[in-house]
């Protein structure tokens, strides 16, 4: 059963409970177990209590859901620190796309086989790269807890700056059960007037598998955030053009920034999507 909810809230930060909740987990390094046996002469008597260090291999497993949720996908975790240069999520997906010239705007594949469009509403199907849907989730066991903090950004013009943060967090609570979490942010402003993105997605998960039982819950929450300007004027286009200011390749004349184009909303207009999405699902076998 999937059920998805739409709607408006206020935005909270939670950056600082993510680092908080981060230092405050921290994993098991010993166990102390209290040893007695017969001594030489048949008498029995307490030894100290011996501290040992278990040294646990770690193993870590993933997987997502498919085939309507009923079937384990499993699932690579990638934790290469190559290829950190593509940090744009489209470009990941598709190494041809249409877009507003910026990261974190809506996009289109410039390849038909590349379009998904997995997103049941219709709308957010130009930010798919930017969310995750609950189909996509990937839920996991791990012998030890494992954690990551990912924080990349990117020159924009002269005084702006491309930023993505993600913290992530996985841990059992016994061998069969399993939580975390994932923050993610994207946060873009434009080169031109009255353009930015801002993508915030946090996703709660928790999972429980024995021999009989397969349990999962699931809560999304996701906010898609964009400042469009319209794009540059034909009159602001062809005046620069006539002076060879732009698209030229060496000119003696200042270039303009792009701040100094006309736009055709001169105030720009907001467009704002807030979700909420929960999914739980219960398998008993037989």
């Amino acid at each position: 059963m999937q059920h998805n909810l739409f709607f408006i809230f206020a935005p909270m930060r939670i950056s600082i409970f993510i680092f908080i909740l981060l230092s405050l987990l921290q994993p098991i390094q010993a166990q102390e177990r209290t040893m007695s046996g017969p001594n030489e002469t048949g008498e029995t008597k307490n030894k100290e209590i011996e501290e040992d260090v278990i040294n646990v291999e770690s193993k870590i497993r993933a997987w997502t859901l498919s085939k309507q949720y009923s079937t384990k996908q499993y699932e690579v975790v990638d934790s290469a620190t190559i290829g950190f240069h593509n940090y744009v999520p489209m470009f990941k997906q598709s190494i041809s796309n249409t877009y507003l010239g910026f990261a974190g705007s809506p996009y289109q594949s410039n390849i038909f086989f590349d379009r998904t469009n997995e997103n049941e509403f219709y709308f957010l199907q130009n930010f798919d790269a930017y969310r995750t849907i609950q189909s996509e989730v990937k839920y996991y066991n791990t012998t030890t807890p494992y954690a990551s903090l990912t924080y990349e950004q990117a020159k924009q013009g002269t005084n702006k700056t491309e930023q993505k943060f993600i913290a992530f967090f996985t841990q059992n609570i016994d061998s069969v059960t399993n939580f975390g979490f994932e923050f993610n942010v994207l946060k873009t402003p434009g080169q031109y007037l009255y353009q930015e993105a801002s993508h915030k997605h946090l996703n709660l998960f928790v999972s429980r598998n024995t021999e009989r039982l397969n349990s999962y819950v699931s809560v999304m929450s996701a906010s898609d955030y964009l400042y469009e300007n319209g794009g540059i004027t034909d009159s602001t286009v062809n005046r620069f053009a006539s002076q060879s200011i732009i698209f030229t390749p060496i000119s003696f004349q200042v270039r303009k920034s792009p701040s100094d184009f006309n736009v055709n909303l001169l105030n720009g207009i907001e467009n704002n999507y807030k979700t909420i999405s929960a999914f739980t699902s219960h398998e008993y076998l037989m």
